[in-house]
């Protein structure tokens, strides 16, 4: 499986390598690399999933949504990046076909999966969210994901 933290380390090694740079600027810039590449990632597998069952651009904006909330509001993690990748595709995925039948029966085509994205991230950040995530993590850890 991808190693996001080895990729980040490597990128950042790569990108400073002709660079004077102490050991803790490096860990900020590996650390940086190592959060965006593992969005991008679950952006481009969960909505690359979503686009076969034609619910991508609902799902992305969901993803969107929830993110610009997260990084406001922050919320529970899973113990790995593995299992964050499987529980944000389940999740967002699954909301997403749901999602698309509102919007396209309520004629709020783009607000039906901001709102949606929204809710989600402010239940996530929630004790309920928390345990929800907590509890997906442990059954992950269980079956070897």
């Amino acid at each position: 499986m991808f190693e996001l933290e080895v990729a980040a380390h490597r990128l950042a090694n790569y990108l400073t390598k002709d660079v004077e740079i102490d050991t803790v600027q490096k860990a900020k810039i590996e650390y940086g690399l190592s959060l965006f590449l593992g969005v991008a990632i679950e952006l481009i597998f969960t909505v690359g999933v979503s686009a076969l069952l034609g619910t991508a651009v609902y799902t992305l904006l969901m993803m969107l949504s929830a993110l610009f909330l997260r990084i406001l509001i922050g919320g529970a993690h899973c113990s790995s990046y593995r299992r964050c990748l499987v529980f944000t595709m389940i999740i967002f995925i699954g909301l997403s076909i749901p999602v698309k039948y509102l919007a396209l029966n309520g004629g709020y085509i783009y607000l039906v999966p901001v709102f949606a994205g929204i809710a989600l991230q402010a239940l996530m950040a929630s004790p309920l969210g928390k345990k929800v995530v907590l509890t997906s993590d442990k059954i992950m850890l269980k079956i070897g994901i």
